[in-house]
């Protein structure tokens, strides 16, 4: 009865956990849509989550670790984190956008001053968590997991970032600037045909 009582808590408290992580999804896109007041922009820094899942994953891989309430906690942690280093980088980008630099100029001059800033917290947050990952005493160990899947996925995430994030925001932003030119020329044409018509 201790045992089927005990696994009836952790199925419970897993699907509360999945509902934290969704309804954290859900947070982090509102506050970032108010914030950079853009549909497009938050969801792609929003891409850095599941670039961070690839990261736990081999981090249980590697050090052999099994899912539990503690890596799922941790997650939910490493969601807050992971996108720290995407709203660094946009938004210098988006800043530059602003000033009229072009979309490659911004994105190379974006990943070249953020770079340090970006690895700087990345390194103190992953070293911070370091002890944690090698200490299995006492309670302690219960806390492995949630060490590992916040060091893995950070770490994993923060790589990706520097490389994946700027081709994404590129590709996404010459297609919106190809969309919008072909509005203006569209715009341009219609007035071009009504002023032959008046002329006539």
């Amino acid at each position: 009865m201790g045992v089927a009582g005990q696994a009836k808590n952790q199925s419970e408290m897993g699907g509360q956990i999945m509902k934290d992580l969704l309804l954290a999804i859900v947070l982090i896109y509102t506050v970032l849509a108010v914030q950079l007041e853009s549909f497009i922009l938050p969801l792609m820094i929003m891409t850095t989550l599941p670039l961070s899942m690839i990261g736990v994953i081999l981090g249980l891989a590697i050090t052999r670790v099994q899912l539990s309430m503690f890596v799922m906690i941790g997650i939910l942690m490493l969601f807050g984190m992971a996108v720290n280093n995407a709203i660094v980088m946009l938004d210098f980008v988006a800043g530059l956008r602003k000033k009229g630099w072009s979309i490659h100029d911004a994105l190379v001059e974006a990943c070249g001053s953020r770079l340090r800033p970006i690895l700087m917290t990345t390194l103190t947050t992953v070293l911070g968590w370091l002890p944690m990952v090698f200490s299995s005493k006492g309670s302690s160990g219960y806390y492995q997991g949630m060490a590992i899947a916040v060091m893995f996925g950070l770490s994993f995430c923060t790589v990706l970032t520097l490389f994946f994030t700027p081709v994404l925001y590129s590709l996404v932003e010459e297609r919106k600037e190809r969309k919008q030119k072909e509005k203006e020329e569209k715009r341009r044409q219609e007035k071009e045909e009504e002023r032959r018509g008046y002329a006539k």
